[in-house]
């Protein structure tokens, strides 16, 4: 808490550990999600594992339809998980 006594909010772009890139195949441009790190917007608790687990969750829930997917670690730009149709895949076929 700050002086006055209010909390600090997580905002998506600002505080997220990693994006998720999709291009779906239906869509001629990609979509990003960012990492969900906490419980709630006020929450104390910070865990980036939390987050990747749910963009690995948000993969699965689209499946087929997406065509390839991406998720990068935002600090580094790296890309860490290579997806194509919601199955993991090495680097190579993409």
């Amino acid at each position: 808490m700050n002086s006055k006594g209010t909390r600090r909010v997580w905002t998506l772009k600002k505080d997220s550990s990693y994006k998720l890139v999709i291009w779906f195949k239906d869509q001629e441009h990609s979509s990003t999600f960012y990492s969900f790190d906490w419980q709630h917007r006020y929450a104390r608790i910070y865990d980036p594992s939390l987050g990747l687990k749910r963009l690995q969750a948000q993969i699965l829930k689209y499946g087929v339809r997406a065509g390839f997917a991406i998720i990068y670690e935002i600090t580094t730009n790296k890309a860490i998980h290579h997806y194509y149709e919601g199955e993991p895949c090495t680097k190579a076929l993409l």
